[in-house]
């Protein structure tokens, strides 16, 4: 039987797991993984950090919820300074790359986003985490289609792209992914079983000719399959051998798993790899009307009065719409759109989100306009429902509401 697990846990410092990868000599900075950045010289160290604390888990006791609260726990949500992030919606992963890699870059600190409109001014929304559900959300989105990867869209494997290994873009995406699970529960659902199986040091898949996207080599690949004799085989074989092994994508995967290390996610990896599979390959869990039903608690007006009678109304209107939207009845709305207008999550978190999201109702007030659209609070997680007597009314006003929503939570 294994040893239990021991697990270090420090928000300010995680280890680095396999050896550095070798790349051209440069100036260095020091940035969230200390000195090995390749770019801006640096005047002074990385601080030294006092000896975390161990956590013991039986392996026997373990599960993803365990291990996925181990990740979170790492995270402080209110320290101060945290860690601002001022992005574009149209370039996320630009400017996440500048703010993963300033030097004072604390991957254990609260996020704090915002998010610039097209003038470039603040949206003004206040990140109490509404803004950073929203903001992993698209960062993961863009991680997906990154240069780094290529293959089927739900089957990656790490592309050969020596310039991003030069300036460390493969540690650093490997970071925010390791972040991006820790601070929103955001999974990448992408990973091939190969890339998997690489990151986690488990012997890798007998390769397939299909599986290659790079042309040239896989022009190697093909003339061996169609060698009309054995020395022309043979040929082939030692011609895609030399370039195989001496290391064409080992130093990618190298840099890639020194970024996984952020906050302790590789070597969860290598231990429980069987169980961590289910978020980083693809295993969709799609949404369902009674996801988000249970998921929201109504605040009801008291029992007799005319407010409660139309919100009665309205909860009614809402169950029965989500059913539709489930059914596609709604098109392009989807409950993936509607949980990410009131929360900014396009899922729900495995753990659940750090607050209970509510409904509200949104009743005409003396002296101010009816709203007729719904409202949302992505922060708080509050949805606000408009009041309507007629059930196609309701539903115009939720759907147009939402699908014309500038960014998330107004509309």
């Amino acid at each position: 039987m294994r040893p239990p697990l021991q697990l270090s846990i420090n928000r300010h410092h995680w280890t680095m797991s396999g050896p550095s990868a070798p790349v051209p000599s440069a100036p260095t900075t020091s940035t969230m993984f200390g000195n090995s950045a390749p770019g801006i010289p640096t005047s002074q160290p990385a601080p030294s950090l006092p000896c975390p604390p161990i956590v013991i888990l039986e392996d026997n006791e373990v599960n993803l919820q365990d291990l996925l609260s181990i990740l979170s726990n790492k995270v402080i949500h209110f320290t101060t300074p945290a860690n601002q992030i001022n992005i574009m919606r149209d370039r996320v992963l630009e400017g996440a790359l500048r703010a993963f890699g300033r030097r004072r870059f604390d991957p254990g600190s609260k996020l704090d986003v915002v998010f610039q409109d097209s003038e470039g001014s603040g949206e003004g929304a206040a990140d109490e985490g509404g803004p950073t559900r929203e903001f992993l959300r698209l960062l993961m989105r863009e991680i997906h289609s990154y240069e780094i990867f290529e293959g089927p869209d739900w089957n990656k494997i790490l592309a050969c792209n020596c310039q991003a290994l030069y300036s460390g873009k493969y540690r650093l995406v490997g970071s925010m992914i390791a972040m991006c699970i820790a601070h929103g529960g955001v999974e990448p659902q992408f990973f091939s079983q190969r890339l998997y199986h690489q990151v986690c040091g488990l012997p890798a898949p007998e390769p397939q000719i299909h599986e290659i996207v790079d042309y040239s080599f896989k022009d190697k690949l093909l003339k061996i399959q169609s060698a009309e004799t054995e020395e022309k085989a043979m040929e082939a074989i030692m011609e895609a051998s030399i370039e195989l092994f001496h290391g064409r994508l080992q130093e990618m995967i190298d840099q890639f798993k020194e970024g996984l290390g952020c906050l302790g996610l590789l070597g969860l990896l290598k231990r429980h790899f069987a169980i961590f599979n289910e978020i980083l390959m693809h295993h969709p869990r799609p949404l369902t009307a009674k996801d988000i039903a249970e998921l929201f608690k109504a605040c009801m007006s008291p029992v007799g009065s005319n407010r409660r009678a139309a919100e009665n109304r309205a909860i009614c209107f809402w169950k029965d719409w989500l059913l539709e939207v489930e059914e596609l009845s709604s098109y392009p709305l989807t409950l993936e759109t509607l949980l990410v207008f009131t929360s900014g999550a396009s899922a729900i978190p495995r753990l659940g989100f750090p607050v209970e999201p509510q409904l509200e109702f949104l009743h005409a007030q003396v002296g101010e306009p009816q709203h007729i659209f719904p409202e949302a609070n992505t922060c708080s997680i509050v949805l606000r429902l408009p009041i309507h007597t007629s059930y196609e009314v309701w539903k115009e006003n939720m759907e147009s509401g939402i699908l014309q929503s500038p960014t998330f939570g107004t509309a």
